[in-house]
């Protein structure tokens, strides 16, 4: 489906691309590049510094910058956000698990 002008200006145009998970888990972080470049049409993408992807998660975050750019595509590697731990003062890695946790506790 699309959405055109969804707030993003009068031009934009917003694509939904529905991919079966069966079909893409089992994929090398290099045909998932291809599919991101080809199928999708992705121009870019943005992951963190300890970005996993790939069947077994072959392929890391040095993996995906070369990958992307041997696709035409752009990639930016950006370092993990710490902040407190729910367990103490120490500071750990921010991830979705994180937040869900934290949004469960309250």
């Amino acid at each position: 489906s699309q959405l055109v002008g969804s707030g993003l200006g009068s031009s934009s145009r917003v694509s939904e691309l529905r991919l079966p998970f069966g079909s893409l888990r089992r994929m090398s972080p290099e045909e998932f590049i291809a599919l991101l470049a080809r199928q999708v049409g992705a121009s870019g993408v943005v992951a963190g510094e300890n970005y996993r992807f790939g069947f077994k998660a072959a392929g890391d975050a040095d993996d995906l910058a070369r990958l992307a750019a041997e696709h035409g595509m752009r990639a930016r590697i950006v370092p993990l956000v710490r902040g407190d731990s729910l367990e103490g003062a120490e500071l750990c890695a921010v991830s979705s698990t994180r937040v869900r946790e934290a949004l469960a506790d309250g």
